[in-house]
């Protein structure tokens, strides 16, 4: 999952804006299984059947209303898997608790909004994730992210694992964002990929980053 309160230090500002603008659109539900993911997320969202995936309690989603609609009455049936709240800057917060399902009901401008959530566990969605001769995969298993010290170049080849598909790549770091398939040759500057994947099955989204840069 992009994680969109975090930013390089030495990504090009330009970039990787650009790469959160393209992820969030290929993403649609908030539904990348980070650890921690905050903002902009449109409520719109937030409605209908809704599957999303967890690695731990206390995982967070926030979302707003772009268009400024107010967002008020919001509830969910089953707190034990999540819970949701209304923030004074008028965002909703989602927590997530445990694999389960749970109604989460919200009213958007006075209308009333309901979205059948179910959580699921999280599973490592990439079988390779090579660069030249070193498959990352198995970085993949606990954590939707891996930060190694450095990235040398070299081939890019990424598969998905069973059920699951590929839907984007996205690699930064030469300040520029590019999308690309499932073979690429990564050139010294390339040190942020991001793989954006569905599972055709239970239809979780899910996204995995590995990059060098360091973040605050």
């Amino acid at each position: 999952m992009l994680h969109a309160n975090t930013m390089a230090k030495t990504v090009s500002r330009t970039g990787l804006m650009l790469l959160v603008a393209a992820s969030v659109a290929v993403l649609l539900l908030a539904a990348s299984a980070g650890s921690a993911q905050a903002g902009g997320h449109h409520i719109r969202d937030l409605q209908g059947s809704v599957n999303l995936s967890i690695m731990k309690s206390g995982e967070t989603i926030y979302y707003e209303s772009p268009d400024k609609k107010k967002i008020s009455s919001v509830k969910s049936s089953n707190k034990k898997v999540l819970t949701v709240k209304l923030q004074k800057n008028g965002m909703l917060k989602l927590t997530k608790k445990k694999p389960g399902k749970a109604k989460v009901t919200y009213k958007l401008a006075g209308k009333k909004k309901t979205a059948n959530v179910i959580l699921h566990k999280y599973q490592n969605p990439i079988k390779t994730f090579k660069i030249g001769s070193k498959d990352y995969a198995a970085k993949f298993n606990k954590r939707c992210e891996y930060y190694p010290s450095q990235i040398t170049p070299g081939k890019l080849v990424v598969k998905p694992a069973r059920n699951w598909v590929v839907k984007q790549i996205y690699i930064a770091g030469d300040n520029h964002e590019r999308r690309v398939k499932g073979e690429y040759v990564l050139n010294s500057e390339q040190n942020y990929i991001s793989v954006y994947l569905v599972n055709k099955k239970t239809k979780v989204e899910a996204s995995v980053l590995l990059t060098s840069e360091h973040y605050d």
